[in-house]
């Protein structure tokens, strides 16, 4: 069962780095940010409540600016979303980059991405519909 978002912000579940997103694990998208930062792009979308089916969607942030997070499975395309899960029903939870073309979000957070303007229309139109997209 997913977790529910939380009353306050003391409600946040462990989150906890997975290492097969960090090793090169083929096959594997890997994140290039530090560790630190991968929690604070899941601390952050979970307070902002980018939820969506069991999943939180995040993002990236240097200076106040959606950047890019990671790799795609191939090691080589730059991706700029996280999708983070519960772990099938564990208290951790676990995230790890994807490449829109492959996995994207819902309109439901997209929107809430265009709200916030962290992206243009073009931008979100183009990930929805899994189209090349840069930052």
């Amino acid at each position: 069962m997913p977790q529910q978002r939380p009353k306050t912000r003391d409600q946040i579940p462990t989150y906890q780095p997975h290492p097969h997103h960090r090793n090169g694990t083929p096959r594997k998208s890997q994140w290039t940010i530090p560790i630190e930062a991968e929690m604070n792009a899941f601390t952050g979308a979970w307070t902002a409540g980018w939820f969506a089916s069991a999943c939180i969607w995040g993002l990236h942030f240097d200076n106040g600016v959606v950047t890019y997070l990671g790799v795609g499975q191939d090691h080589q395309t730059q991706v700029f979303l996280a999708k983070f899960v519960d772990g099938q029903g564990t208290p951790n939870w676990h995230g790890y980059p994807i490449d829109h073309k492959e996995d994207r979000p819902p309109e439901q957070v997209m929107d809430s991405w265009l709200k916030g303007k962290y992206f243009n229309r073009a931008a979100v139109r183009r990930i929805l519909r899994g189209q090349r997209c840069r930052l």
